[in-house]
């Protein structure tokens, strides 16, 4: 009787947390429609408006270095939604649902209540970076990951199913084009499928070959397809040139703008790394949980498999962010994901009370001890409840738009505009683009950014980089030129990086007058 009371205690306050963290959640979901576009969202959605409205083509008419797969999803959401902030966080929390549905169903395997736990984390993990975090590219291809997760089967099969190698490849075709590193995890999926239906790799030689192949195959086709459409629209050699020549200087650089290199850029890389991105506490969560249930039971086979599926995925996505270099808190998405839902993994049988032992009772007890302490050490409730009130409180003019800066230049450009006008901005994420954005103001040249034009400088590629920005500016005079200053945008430093670029200092101040001077930045109109 002692042990059923006990029992029942020990359920309920599971339920307690599931509560706490439901409310909470719904909370941030219903705060967040409030949000606005900021950061990286409305230069994506900029390049969709370009390709909407003035028929532009990535890479071919816009240089910039995301995936072709970011471009169509942004590019979807303009056609079929509109440009208003209000659709963009339907998009959001309708694909936020979708992938929180699609991690139910997969840890189901490993009970209801647990799967209800971790999904709740990571939907309080992703809100609790607010409207900077909304659709970012490593978000976005964390989706086809987990779908590919739901191949892997939860009972016993005796045979492997081609369809979930074929499944499993074009998930991660997807995601390629996406991100392309988010594809380290594919060949742990396929070796999941080996395992499931007792088919050794080496052993069974021939067929674990042509299953590799099918995979193959349907990782190469969404592959295909997007660059057939690029040679179609001759943006094949643009995008060509631009990973292979521009692509590894920018990732030369650090994600504080840095270039670097030697024994300094060893020494970032591993400092970044072991940083974790913040989540140490959940990795050491995730950690304690899959020790627990490895130490509780003999798992069937198939719930052994998913299990070292999701500690190795864990440890992947740890060094996923190395590879970019960068160490931004969107990278550590995919991490960030998969910690969070195998913390959930602590409550995975439990309470568990073999017998009335008091050090049974102490060590069930430990289990939601330690969740409550990450989570709230973590600051995750009190950041989610402050957040969440100034979500009520939402600031319209200010929030999400660079202080304002996006929706003044915005009401400035859209008074002033005519049809045929076109606004070179010289900015990044300052908030000009953003402004285009809202006023709907045509690019007067392929380069949104101008960050591309200073840092190593002295390499040929950059070079020819300047003199094509000069060729086409030259040859557009636009209207308008919004130029962010260095404090209010990101600015390189370091090796073979300035600050100077005489060429267009020369044609602003002969072609060109302040007409209006903002906080943190110049509107400069055509003489």
């Amino acid at each position: 009787m002692k042990q059923q009371n006990f029992h029942k205690i020990f359920v309920r306050v599971l339920d307690v947390i599931l509560v706490l963290l439901a409310m909470l959640f719904v909370g941030k979901m219903m705060g967040s429609f409030n949000w606005r576009m900021e950061h990286d969202t409305p230069l994506l959605h900029y390049v969709a408006f370009m390709m909407d409205q003035h028929g532009a083509v990535p890479y071919r008419d816009i240089f910039e270095t995301s995936m072709p797969l970011s471009f169509a999803f942004h590019y979807l959401i303009v056609t079929l939604f509109g440009y208003s902030d209000l659709a963009f966080r339907f998009v959001d929390v309708f694909f936020l649902l979708t992938l929180l549905t699609a991690s139910y169903f997969f840890l189901m395997r490993f009970g209801k209540k647990v799967a209800l736990v971790s999904c709740l984390l990571f939907g309080l993990v992703y809100y609790f970076h607010g409207q900077i975090m909304s659709l970012q590219r490593d978000y976005i291809g964390l989706l086809p990951i987990v779908f590919s997760l739901l191949s892997i089967p939860s009972d016993q099969q005796n045979n492997i199913e081609k369809k979930r190698f074929v499944l499993v490849g074009f998930l991660f075709g997807i995601s390629f084009l996406i991100k392309p590193h988010l594809i380290i995890a594919m060949p742990l999926i396929i070796a999941a499928l080996f395992a499931t239906g007792d088919v050794h790799p080496i052993k069974h030689f021939k067929e674990s070959k042509r299953y590799i192949f099918i995979s193959g195959i349907s990782f190469s086709i969404p592959i295909v397809v997007t660059l057939l459409w690029l040679y179609a629209h001759d943006a094949l050699q643009p995008f060509l040139n631009l990973f292979i020549n521009y692509l590894p200087l920018h990732s030369s650089l650090t994600g504080y703008h840095s270039a670097i290199s030697g024994s300094e850029r060893i020494i970032y890389l591993v400092n970044g790394t072991l940083n974790l991105g913040g989540y140490g506490l959940f990795f050491l969560l995730s950690l304690f949980a899959f020790y627990r249930i490895f130490t509780i039971e003999h798992l069937q086979k198939n719930k052994f498999i998913s299990l070292m599926v999701l500690f190795l995925s864990t440890l992947l996505y740890a060094i996923y962010p190395t590879i970019a270099g960068k160490f931004w808190d969107y990278h550590y998405m995919p991490f960030a994901y998969f910690c969070s839902i195998t913390a959930g993994l602590c409550f995975y049988n439990w309470p568990y009370l073999p017998d009335k032992t008091l050090q049974q009772y102490i060590g069930t007890w430990i289990v939601p001890f330690l969740f409550c302490a990450a989570v709230f050490i973590s600051g995750l409730p009190f950041v989610s409840l402050v957040t969440l009130k100034r979500d009520i409180k939402f600031d319209h003019a200010a929030t999400g738009t660079r202080d304002g800066r996006a929706d003044e230049i915005a009401q400035w450009l859209s008074s002033r505009l005519k049809p045929e006008d076109k606004v070179q901005p010289l900015d990044w994420t300052g908030g000009s683009i953003h402004a285009m954005l809202l006023a709907k103001a045509p690019l007067a040249t392929r380069f949104m950014y101008d960050y591309h034009f200073y840092h190593n400088v002295s390499n040929p590629f950059i070079k020819e980089l300047r003199k094509t920005f000069m060729q086409e500016l030259t040859a557009a005079v636009p209207k308008f030129i919004i130029q962010v200053d260095d404090t209010n945008k990101p600015w390189v430093t370091g090796i073979d990086t300035n600050k100077e670029f005489p060429e267009l200092t020369v044609f602003l101040n002969t072609r060109y007058k302040v007409a209006f001077i903002g906080k943190g930045y110049k509107i400069f109109e055509r003489n």
